[in-house]
């Protein structure tokens, strides 16, 4: 295995786990879980709108906003693969992954993929920046911004 092979392995590991957390997070209203993998401040971007997380409170915001969202479609499970990830300097992890929302067997919404920029920080990959490629789904794109819509 090359030495950009056993990176890659090594990244996409670290991304795969992120991706479960998060996603047993979402599906368990498990917020403490899934913060430990994001950091204060915390760019959100969509086709839509750009929103700057500010603080732990705009976070749960989103958190509860787009769990509500989910919820509302009738998701059951969700479905996070990651596509690719690699290191781009020591400390900072970028990786492009999918997510489909199910009820069943039944897909709710066309899969569509983020791509996550984390850093190293006191030995945690914590998010920073977040680019959703979300397609004709204003409500998605609102539960996204909803701090946003709640400070402004």
């Amino acid at each position: 295995m090359s030495v950009e092979q056993m990176q890659f392995a090594h990244a996409e590991q670290i991304a795969e786990r992120i991706l479960r957390d998060t996603g047993r997070a979402m599906m368990e209203n498990n917020f403490p879980l899934f913060s430990k993998h994001f950091a204060v401040p915390c760019t959100l971007e969509s086709f839509d709108d750009t929103t700057v997380l500010r603080s732990w409170s705009d976070w749960r915001q989103t958190f509860d906003a787009v769990r509500s969202y989910y919820l509302s479609l009738g998701m059951t499970h969700l479905e996070r693969t990651c596509i690719s990830a690699e290191f781009t300097a020591e400390t900072v992890l970028n990786f492009v992954h999918e997510t489909k929302i199910y009820n069943g067997q039944e897909l709710l919404q066309d899969a569509f993929p983020t791509l996550t920029q984390s850093h190293l920080v006191d030995g945690h990959w914590r998010a920073v920046r977040l680019s959703y490629a979300i397609a004709d789904k204003p409500s998605h794109n609102r539960a996204l911004h909803m701090s946003k819509r709640t400070t402004a």
